[in-house]
């Protein structure tokens, strides 16, 4: 159970952020279309995260798909890397990166799951030095709360060292890292 005396002050600000930044969209949506109308044309608006910090939310139509969280990850190579996190569960009120070393700290392949606090957890991977954007679904499967990491493959010659990459979730309960399950998946 959370205790909402020492969360809501900080949850309500996160939602008062979510909802200035969905009028934005909104509004934004309505004046291209507007301008796209003279134009015969009809662009279509996607609303993306600032790299620090977002909460999803589910869309203004009433559907059951997230808005993806986006986050710019820091690495030691300055590639251009980042991560849209697709939250099913609708309980990550922030995400952010992670500070990386130098080199890697993981076997290839495999997700670090660790807890930095009881509501946030630190997501460890190992990835090639180059630009890549990567996406994680959330889901809840019961008590278990499984992630599924999917990282392409380099699409041009690539150094073979690979460099850590680091996303930090935060929740709005408490989280166990033993209670995750995940999984990291190559696509091209």
């Amino acid at each position: 159970m959370i205790n909402s005396t020492s969360t809501s002050p900080m949850r309500g600000a996160r939602m008062a952020r979510l909802a200035a930044a969905l009028v934005g969209v909104a509004v934004a949506s309505m004046l291209l279309n507007g301008c796209a109308a003279t134009a015969g044309a009809r662009p279509t608006v996607t609303p993306t995260a600032s790299a620090a910090t977002t909460p999803s939310a589910t869309p203004p139509d009433g559907g059951n798909d997230a808005v993806p969280i986006k986050v710019q990850l820091r690495n030691s190579t300055r590639a251009n890397v980042s991560i849209d996190i697709v939250d099913g569960t609708g309980t990550i009120v922030e995400a952010r990166s992670g500070q990386p070393g130098n080199g890697m700290s993981v076997e290839p392949g495999t997700v670090r799951i660790e807890n930095v606090d009881a509501m946030t957890l630190r997501l460890t991977w190992v990835d090639f030095p180059v630009d890549n954007r990567l996406t994680l679904h959330v889901q809840a499967d019961g008590a278990t709360l499984s992630m599924r990491l999917v990282q392409p493959l380099p699409t041009r010659p690539s150094d073979s060292v690979g460099f850590d990459r680091v996303l930090e979730l935060e929740f709005d309960r408490p989280v166990a890292a033993a209670a995750v399950a995940a999984e990291l998946v190559t696509s091209e």
